[in-house]
């Protein structure tokens, strides 16, 4: 695999009731992917699931208790949705039915050659790096058209000239409002009006599992942790003398919130 799989945070779940298996695809996935859990039931990779968001989940399909198959729970929960690689020791053509209509991005029959199993990885990692290379490319083309705040209510006149006032500022400035209301808008525009050479850097820090919060934002240095080989600036970096805008920054840990502060101070040129 490439080494820039780390550079984009990758993560991975293997879920296996066999120990054996759980410890050679972790070793093999953990050179090359930041993070890497093991599970040996559903239940257990469930609950894991539910505290991180995996790129890609690597699951059994003979458990004991419930099919791998009849993982519903992570396989229709679109807003964690993660690639699918099943595996199996029975080649039953039903079997391989299900598991695509399950949404399996590759299915692998047991024993399998390591290499085999590293390339399925590589082509569903390939996959989601060309996805977040799209949103990226996106998120510049929208920064290339113009930012207007229209209406004529007396309460919308009031938000742009406070945009307007603001803008200058280096300051950081806090957006509330309920979602769909234009908080990203309000942003954009600040940024606009604000004369920066810098870009506009937005993050959703609720779509990003809280541990790699902080190399997002932060960055890290090669070595710093397993699977870190190449240095990666964070988003702090990249928005100098820019906008860095973090959308639902509630959803952040409060740990991480504090820590936002030193950057600031010692970073006047990112607001």
């Amino acid at each position: 695999m490439k080494d820039a799989l780390q550079q984009f945070g990758f993560s991975a779940l293997v879920v296996d009731d066999e120990p054996g298996m759980r410890a050679i695809l972790n070793k093999a996935l953990s050179k090359k992917l930041t993070q890497v859990e093991t599970a040996s039931s559903l239940e257990e990779a469930e609950a894991l699931r539910q505290r991180n968001h995996f790129d890609l989940l690597i699951v059994d399909i003979n458990l004991p208790g419930r099919s791998g198959i009849d993982w519903h729970e992570a396989f229709t929960d679109d807003e964690r949705r993660s690639d699918i690689i099943f595996m199996t020791g029975y080649a039953e053509l039903e079997t391989a039915i299900k598991a695509l209509r399950a949404g399996a991005s590759d299915f692998i029959l047991k024993p399998f050659n390591l290499e085999q199993m590293l390339q399925s990885v590589q082509r569903c990692l390939d996959k989601r790096m060309m996805e977040r290379r799209n949103v990226a490319l996106q998120r510049d083309v929208a920064r290339s058209f113009p930012v207007d705040i229209i209406g004529e209510a007396p309460k919308t006149q009031a938000m742009r000239e406070m945009v307007s006032r603001l803008a200058p500022s280096p300051a950081a400035v806090l957006i509330e409002g309920e979602s769909g209301t234009g908080k990203e808008l309000v942003a954009r525009a600040l940024h606009s009006l604000s004369g920066r050479t810098g870009p506009f850097v937005p993050l959703n820090c609720g779509a990003i599992a809280p541990e790699l919060l902080e190399s997002e934002l932060f960055g890290h240095v090669s070595g710093a942790f397993t699977g870190a080989r190449k240095n990666k600036d964070g988003l702090f970096r990249v928005a100098d003398k820019g906008t860095l805008f973090l959308d639902e920054i509630g959803e952040m840990p409060l740990s991480m919130q504090a820590s936002l502060f030193e950057p600031w101070s010692k970073k006047p040129s990112v607001r």
